[in-house]
C-alpha cells in the first residue's frame, strides 16, 4: 500500500499539533483549593501602562486581592505583586483584546490557569502556605511576572 507525501506530512502535522497542546496543557491542573469562576468586567482602560509594585488589598473575610491585566504592549499591567503568606489570595485576571499568549495566566505553583477571552475579568482563589519568590506568565512562558509571597 502506497501512502502519499501529503498524507504524511498532514498526520505529522496533527501529531505535533496534539503534542504542543498536551505540553501547554500538561502542568495546568488546578489545586483542590483553585476555583476559577468567570465574573463581568467593568470597563476596559486602553491606554493602561505598567506600574508600581503593587501589595493585594485585603477584604472583609480575610482575603487579599490582587488584579492583573495583560496589555497590547506585551506587559503585565503588575509586572510585580506582594501578598502575605498564609491567608487566601482571589487574583482577579483580564486581558486586553490584543494581548495574544497573554490572555493566559499561569501560576504553576499553586496550580492556577487563567484565561481571558473578549476581555472579561476571571478569578482564582489559592493559598500561599510559605514565604518566597514566585513566577507568573502566560501560557508559552513569553510574558512573565512575580508574585512576592512574605
Amino acid at each position: 500500500m502506497k501512502v502519499s507525501k501529503g498524507k504524511i506530512i498532514a498526520a505529522i502535522i496533527v501529531i505535533a499539533l496534539v503534542a504542543a497542546a498536551a505540553f501547554v496543557f500538561a502542568g495546568q491542573k488546578a489545586s483542590a483549593n483553585t476555583v476559577v469562576t468567570p465574573t463581568p468586567m467593568a470597563t476596559v482602560n486602553p491606554t493602561a501602562t505598567a506600574s508600581a509594585v503593587p501589595t493585594a488589598t485585603p477584604t472583609p473575610g480575610n482575603v487579599q486581592v490582587i488584579s492583573i491585566r495583560a496589555l497590547a504592549n506585551g506587559q503585565y499591567d503588575h509586572e510585580q505583586i506582594t501578598v502575605n503568606a498564609g491567608t487566601p489570595v482571589r487574583l482577579d485576571f483580564s486581558a486586553e483584546a490584543n494581548a495574544g499568549c497573554g490572555k493566559q495566566l499561569v501560576m504553576r505553583d499553586f496550580g492556577v490557569s487563567l484565561i481571558s477571552r473578549n476581555g472579561e475579568t476571571v478569578s482564582a482563589t489559592f493559598t500561599p502556605k510559605a514565604p518566597g519568590t514566585f513566577t507568573y506568565q502566560c501560557g508559552m512562558g513569553m510574558w512573565t511576572g512575580t508574585l512576592i509571597v512574605k
